[in-house]
């Protein structure tokens, strides 16, 4: 190559990116001609310097104001430089080159596709002093590392403004970017374009690497996309890059975007091992759709707080299945409507580890799990969701939930449940904690705890786990099997303690075929009236041991089987202490109780067992049945069938039975029962007592339609009685008298006797 001047050989050389040639080959074509070329054979940076010259009698282009081609240049002390030209980086390391600035560095680039500080195919720079980095240009980053083996390191503050469509930080193909002490600060103030979007940190590609490792500010300030663009991330990793972001405990490294759908921190979902680990950040973002985070692949954070403030805007949003999030001792908040504060989705994965989470706008989740989405949490989980509609945990289509050590759930938003779970999904709640839903609500099914549609749920307390409502008809739990008995809906509770306080507030309700409720070592009390501690319906099954249901107030049965509900109940105790309150409540439903007390405290119509209507049966085996002021079974309407297997009922107002209206009443004492009151049948329908294996009743029959006594069975006749039937069989009649001329009658249409 022969060229007419050294200015043609130094542009010819730049445009190939060939520099490090200049030297042999303007020596071979013009000798040692001059000062100038001594200076350029003895020292590259003054390269800056002879292309100045040069320009001045030159029309040529510069590439770069200060270049380091596979040498080494050392900045001076205190470097300052400016370009207005497209296409100059300020500081260009290539082949393995390398620049180094050991004082302050300020340095201003306008032109298009001018950096402020380009390292690649190898090249480094490092910069140990502060430094202060400007571009106004299109696609002028900050700085810019291209290439495996090419980086930029940082020591001191480091200070980085993007004005154009530009990244304050990008890194690509393998380039590494390690800023460590000092302060940072890294703006882009840009909008989107439909080239776009810019991040204020852009790491992209395999092998690529940004290591922040220090406080400050990192930034995206663009306000709306502009051409049909997205707006940009203030940090954004994708194809394999990794990035990580330290702050301090004393100083926090502070991650913010305004712009909507300009998220935090952004990943891409494509399972190529891009990662993102932080820790004491604070990330904010206020545009619509702004994610704190948004998780495409492997990411971390601990000690950091995370707020959003636009509508659907979550705090951490983990999609897709390569999505995995791993929170530690950090606080998610969220302010818009619709925003979740944690959301797993497609199979999105999240981890937490003592994390709080605050959610004030409507329709805003504290955790919402979707389509096989999971999250597990352990150490102190706090959720507080204030908004109407808003639950604090949710999950949805066939995903998982499990919360271990230590919660505090709180749900205070109108309509929504506290939990939810629907459509084959599972909740688990194992340890210590406290579930509250406070709030009134429209919708008859709003609860603590709501499952449905095949869903699972489980409250696993190793001391307590306590569940409380105050709204009205805000129950404590609400299981629905929508009537499908092949994909069952349960509801699992163990050491829980439940507590409702408003009006027609249930502790548990289970409605619908599929629907069962598993109650053990537990406690479910409720204060209000038209409360019932446990009802089911409609198919669904409650199965209750070792545990106690109280109610408080009115027209509240412990516990009521309603049209083809049952319950099963072992070693438990009812009780009730309002009017119109039974303990047991027959309604067309059925009910198996072993080794169970059944208690009521008050007079009006508060029995131990009611039938109130429809067909219904109760078994019962062992255990007391006591009425401190009212009947031990009291039948208003319907067709019920009651069981008594040597139990204890001794206790009431003094009649056993009082059958009105237009029921039908069949009561069996069996196997050694003991029980005492009256048997009274004021019905015009029919009412009939059997006593069987040893069965002992103290009292008088009224207008009964039968009397069976069997077995070495005894009945100790306190007064005047009367049946429509009699039938002893090995049975004895004992006429209780207080004195001589105390004379019992008997009057029956028919007797039948075998002793």
């Amino acid at each position: 190559m022969v060229f007419s001047n050294i200015a043609q050989a130094i542009t010819y050389y730049s445009d190939k990116n060939e520099l490090h040639c200049i030297r042999r080959e303007v020596l071979e074509t013009y000798g040692n001609q001059g000062a100038s070329m001594s200076c350029l054979n003895t020292k590259l940076s003054k390269i800056s310097i002879m292309i100045g010259i040069l320009l001045s009698t030159s029309t040529e282009i510069a590439k770069a104001q200060t270049i380091a081609d596979n040498t080494s240049v050392n900045l001076p002390v205190n470097h300052s430089s400016v370009s207005n030209t497209s296409n100059t980086p300020e500081l260009h390391a290539l082949n393995a080159g390398s620049i180094l600035s050991s004082g302050t560095l300020n340095i201003s680039t306008t032109g298009g596709n001018s950096e402020g500080v380009l390292a690649q195919s190898g090249g480094t720079v490092n910069l140990n002093g502060n430094s202060i980095i400007t571009t106004s240009g299109n696609d002028s980053s900050g700085i810019k590392v291209d290439g495996t083996d090419s980086s930029v390191t940082s020591q001191g503050d480091l200070s980085i403004t993007a004005n154009g469509s530009s990244y304050g930080i990008y890194a690509l193909n393998g380039g590494k970017v390690d800023v460590s002490g000092g302060t940072l600060n890294v703006t882009a103030n840009n909008d989107a374009s439909v080239n776009g979007p810019y991040s204020a940190i852009e790491a992209n590609g395999s092998g690529t690497a940004v290591v922040i490792n220090a406080g400050g500010l990192i930034q995206t300030s663009s306000l709306l996309p502009s051409g049909g663009g997205v707006n940009s991330s203030a940090v954004s990793a994708s194809n394999g890059a990794s990035i990580v972001l330290n702050g301090t405990s004393s100083s926090k490294l502070n991650i913010k975007t305004v712009g909507d759908t300009a998220h935090g921190i952004s990943m891409d979902a494509n399972g190529v091992g891009t990662t993102v680990h932080g820790s004491h950040l604070a990330i904010s973002t206020s545009g619509t759709n702004a994610n704190g985070v948004f998780v495409g692949d492997d990411f971390s954070l601990s000690d950091s707080t995370v707020n959003t403030s636009g509508a659907d805007a979550d705090g951490i949003k983990l999609l897709g299945s390569n999505s995995h999030g791993a929170i530690q001792d950090s606080s998610i908040t969220t302010s818009g409507a619709s925003a979740d504060g944690i959301s797993a989705i497609a199979g999105g994965v999240s981890e937490l580890n003592s994390v709080s989470i605050n959610t004030t706008g409507d329709d805003s989740s504290g955790i919402y799990a979707s389509n096989s989405g999971k999250v597990s949490s352990q150490g102190l989980l706090s959720i507080n969701s204030t908004g109407s509609g808003s639950a604090a945990i949710v999950a949805q289509d066939n995903s998982n939930i499990e919360i271990r050590d230590q919660f505090n759930i709180v749900s205070t938003g109108d309509d929504a449940s506290a939990i939810s779970a629907t459509d084959s999904s599972t909740i688990t709640l194992s340890g210590n904690g406290v579930v509250e839903k406070n709030s009134s609500s429209s919708i008859f099914t709003t609860s603590a705890i709501y499952a449905a549609t095949g869903s699972h749920i489980s409250l696993q307390g190793t001391d307590s786990i306590n569940v409380n409502t105050t709204g009205a008809n805000i129950h404590g739990v609400y299981v629905d099997g929508n009537g499908d008995v092949n994909n069952p809906t349960v509801v699992s509770l163990s050491k829980t303690n439940i507590s409702t306080s408003g009006f027609g507030a249930l502790g548990v309700y289970a409605i619908n075929q599929g629907a069962t409720t598993n109650v053990t070592d537990s406690y479910i009390n409720t204060k209000n009236s038209s409360a019932a501690g446990l009802m089911t319906r409609d198919g669904a099954v409650a199965n209750i041991s070792n545990s106690n249901i109280l109610t408080e107030n009115h027209i509240s049965a412990a516990v009521r089987a309603v049209s083809g509900g049952t319950i099963n109940a072992t070693n438990s105790a009812f009780e009730t202490k309002g009017n119109y309150s039974p303990g047991v409540s027959l309604e067309g439903g059925n009910v198996v109780l072993n080794n169970t007390t059944v208690k009521t405290e008050n007079s009006i119509q508060s029995p131990a067992i009611l039938q109130n209507r429809g067909v219904s049966t109760l078994s019962m085996t062992g255990g007391e049945l006591s009425s401190l002021a009212g009947e031990s079974i009291y039948a208003i309407e319907g067709d019920g069938t009651i069981e008594l297997n040597g139990i204890n009922a001794t206790v009431n107002n003094g009649v056993f039975i009082n059958n009105t209206g237009a029921a039908e009443l069949d009561v069996t004492a069996d196997n050694n029962s003991v029980i005492m009151g009256d048997a009274l049948n004021t019905s015009s329908s029919t009412a009939s007592l059997s006593l069987n294996n040893s069965a002992v009743w103290t009292g008088k029959s009224v207008d009964m339609t039968s009397l069976n006594i069997s077995n070495s069975s005894q009945w100790n006749v306190t007064g005047d009685s009367n049946a429509e039937t009699i039938t002893l069989n090995n049975a004895l009649v004992n006429f209780q008298s207080s004195s001589v001329n105390d004379v019992k009658n008997i009057t029956t249409n028919s007797l039948s006797w075998n002793n």
